[in-house]
């Protein structure tokens, strides 16, 4: 009797010819990802600005405009000064309460806009060498946005304390008010020290009195 031949088998292998082509799939996978992430971060460094450009960028933000926005040096100074309480009878008047609301109020709107310029639109972006001291400065920032919102939070309940009770009767309550203010102040002048620690930013930055 003939044996007829076995047909040839074409699915021997196919499985393991089919794991290796995904295998190496996998791999060309992932080895495009990886140079696309090497080309990112290489446009990224091409596109930043050098550090002199950036540096010259962020003193131009904070040295202000003159008129409405004075600079971050005049607002640091007004802080220092014009909240420093050397009489506390006067210092607890209804119009040392009215003066500090209204200073806290417009430096509170230039600080948020030195933060949004500097460190939220997208448009500065600093170079490897500078992004440390950058975040720093952004980070103090937005603690001097805080401190000042913490003065004028204060000045107006003092205030609003004051339309509803008698001076003299509240005195011990408006201390308080005059206290918290009086930290505020000290912690921006804390910050201003911080500040001083990114040498470049001394341009900007209140005279240091001898």
């Amino acid at each position: 009797m003939r044996l007829g031949r076995r047909p040839l088998d074409l699915t021997v292998g196919f499985g393991h010819t089919t794991d290796a082509m995904q295998k190496w799939l996998w791999l060309l996978l992932a080895g495009l990802v990886v140079v696309a992430g090497l080309i990112f971060w290489w446009a990224r460094q091409a596109l930043a600005p050098s550090s002199e450009a950036y540096r010259a960028s962020v003193l131009q933000v904070l040295k202000g405009q003159g008129g409405l926005d004075p600079g971050l040096g005049f607002l640091l100074r007004g802080l220092k000064e014009d909240l420093n309480c050397r009489d506390e009878a006067l210092c607890l008047r209804r119009e040392n309460f009215a003066f500090a609301l209204d200073l806290a109020e417009e430096y509170e709107n230039l600080f948020g806009d030195y933060y949004g310029r500097l460190c939220q639109s997208g448009r500065l972006r600093p170079g490897t060498d500078d992004k440390t001291e950058h975040e720093r400065l952004c980070q103090l920032l937005e603690r001097l946005f805080k401190e000042v919102g913490g003065v004028k939070m204060n000045a107006a309940l003092a205030l609003q304390f004051l339309d509803r009770n008698d001076p003299d009767a509240a005195r011990s309550l408006l201390k308080r008010f005059l206290d918290r203010i009086l930290e505020h102040r000290e912690r921006v002048l804390a910050i201003t020290a911080e500040l001083r620690a990114i040498t470049w930013l001394e341009p900007v930055l209140p005279a240091v009195k001898s």
